[in-house]
């Protein structure tokens, strides 16, 4: 005995009802819970404005330093906002070590001198001088009077004689 084929039929379409529960309102974020809040940026930023480094001021707020920069890599908002903070930063160390270099210049100007260079070197760099330099040696004597040339050989032999 063969077994009985059943008939094709063709697919329906079945209506599908969506049920949501009473526990699950619509607009809740799916996720973790972000800790890089707006309030707790504007702190950091805030913190390092004041001086502050970037790894202390992120550790003090309970954030990863890398939590902040992904999220300055991020955001573009948020990348000028850091590096404003950050320039402000930099002009305020700035007018630290200026009124430390008057303080101390009597004991030893070196140490703030080499602080300043390193840090606003197009301010307080040694600029390059570059003087042409004349390849194998270079003949004078078409440049000097004869006049002079006489007088210099006269004077050297006056030179050698009191020798």
């Amino acid at each position: 005995m063969q077994p009985t084929q059943p008939a094709c039929s063709t697919p329906e379409a079945i209506p599908l009802e969506v049920v949501e529960d009473d526990e699950t309102s619509r607009g809740t974020e799916v996720g973790r819970k972000r800790l890089l809040t707006p309030e707790i940026f504007e702190k950091i930023m805030a913190a390092i404005e004041e001086g502050a480094r970037v790894t202390p001021a992120c550790r003090k707020h309970g954030i990863s330093p890398k939590t902040l920069f992904m999220r300055v890599m991020r955001e573009p908002e948020e990348a000028k906002r850091f590096a404003e903070a950050k320039q402000i930063r930099l002009a305020k160390w700035h007018e630290e070590w200026l009124g430390e270099m008057h303080e101390h210049a009597k004991r030893s100007s070196w140490a703030t001198a080499w602080l300043l260079e390193r840090n606003f070197p197009e301010l307080y760099a040694l600029r390059e001088f570059v003087r042409p330099v004349a390849k194998g040696s270079q003949l004078v004597g078409d440049k000097v009077p004869e006049e002079r040339l006489r007088e210099y050989g006269r004077l050297m032999l006056e030179f050698a004689q009191q020798s």
